[in-house]
């Protein structure tokens, strides 16, 4: 990306909030090398069912499509936990993974690799529950690995992604 807007120099570049690590990097890269270009961060783009849009999607076979949702219900579970942890004053998150892992479970067709709750910046692991927060999660469906995420903001306001239809 650097030889890119090096040898391009745009002054804005687009990237969606579906790929978080490469945001993080994109962002971290233009900062420490001070480049005059503007990022503008879209977010995901979904189904109606909530899978998030990929060009992986296509591999996809239809007996394994629906299952596939089950990683948006899982974000959705631990944006959730991460509310009720939070309003109760609980500070780990133990419960925020937990509910992730509990409703990727319920699909037999999903292999989880991982969900997590990390800094959006830095990619750390969060280690108490505050804002700006990353919920990750990647499996595999089928043979087809997805990845997606939820972010909360510094705001406090989520960001989970817009359906086609809007």
């Amino acid at each position: 990306m650097l030889k890119l807007f090096q040898i391009t120099r745009p002054t804005r570049a687009y990237f969606g909030q579906k790929d978080a690590q490469q945001v993080a990097v994109i962002t971290r890269m233009v900062e420490d090398f001070h480049l005059p270009v503007t990022l503008r961060i879209h977010p995901t783009i979904r189904e109606a069912d909530g899978l998030a849009l990929s060009s992986r999607n296509v591999y996809l076979a239809p007996v394994v499509r629906s299952a596939s949702t089950i990683l948006h219900q899982a974000l959705a579970a631990g944006q959730r936990a991460f509310e009720n942890a939070s309003s109760i004053g609980q500070t780990g998150v133990d419960e925020v993974i937990a509910a992730m892992q509990v409703t990727v479970a319920r699909e037999s067709q999903v292999l989880l690799d991982y969900v997590e709750v990390r800094d959006p910046a830095t990619f750390l692991p969060l280690e108490t529950l505050r804002a700006p927060a990353l919920l990750l999660i990647a499996a595999t469906v089928g043979t087809t690995r997805l990845i997606d995420n939820f972010l909360l903001r510094s705001d406090g306001t989520w960001e989970s992604g817009r359906s086609l239809s809007e």
